[in-house]
């Protein structure tokens, strides 16, 4: 049943990909080409390393080294995104961008056993946090961009709709990043033997964690017309 559902998402991702992909390749975009790439390279791979952490056979651990190399690359892609869409250009945000480069090389080394390329699946911190800190860097840009439009709309110099596409890709990349990192917390305090009552909270955010991904990610991509509606109709009234 788990194994069924991990396929699914990521099969959805997948496809959430390839439906920007094609929106990237009319628009000849840059932005759109990253964000397409970044899910149909996270969604399968992400799935299958998964899965088979769960299965554990015998060649589980060199399948899953493999499906990290897309994981880690849909990674680096967002990073990119988030340098090139917020701050293109700019001294310290490179810097940034070649340190979370880097960060990403050493963790997928750690997680692969460097050149063995067998995956252990065991909870390291080192492997997850660089990968959250890409897409949290991100979620931050994205969020400081939401309340300069916010403040924008004020006087009618902002579109609501784009505004509230700023906020959504920050919520849905925020928990993207927490699902991994509190998975991995768990991990830790399961081998610790903490009592399942102190690891029921990480439990419970990281699944509020996935259903904001989800549903900010669907308003993202496929924002209902009702939903675009009341986004205009809101800012109407707040703004008589």
């Amino acid at each position: 049943m788990l194994i069924g559902v991990m396929l699914l998402v990521g099969g959805l991702l997948g496809l959430l990909g390839v439906r920007v992909l094609l929106l990237a390749a009319r628009t000849r975009e840059v932005p759109e080409l990253l964000i397409g790439a970044f899910f149909v390279l996270l969604g399968p791979a992400g799935a299958l390393r998964l899965i088979y952490d769960r299965i554990g056979s015998a060649n589980a651990g060199r399948l899953g080294a493999i499906t990290c190399l897309p994981v880690v690359a849909a990674m680096a892609l967002v990073l990119v995104f988030t340098y090139r869409t917020f701050r293109p250009g700019v001294g310290w945000a490179r810097v940034m961008l070649a340190v979370g480069l880097a960060a990403l090389a050493v963790g997928l080394y750690v997680e692969v056993h460097g050149v063995e390329m067998v995956a252990g699946f065991e909870p390291q911190l080192i492997v997850v946090l660089p990968r959250a800190a890409c897409l949290g860097w991100g979620a931050y840009e994205a969020t400081r961009y939401y309340f300069m439009m916010r403040r924008r709309l004020t006087y009618g110099l902002a579109d609501p709709v784009v505004a509230n596409r700023f906020l959504l890709y920050a919520s849905w990349t925020a928990s993207l990043a927490l699902i991994p990192t509190l998975r991995t917390c768990i991990r830790l305090l399961e081998l610790a033997h903490v009592p399942l009552e102190w690891r029921l909270p990480f439990t419970l955010v990281s699944v509020v964690a996935a259903m904001t991904m989800f549903t900010a990610m669907f308003l993202n991509f496929w924002p209902p017309r009702s939903y675009l509606r009341w986004l205009r109709r809101g800012h109407v009234e707040d703004v008589s």
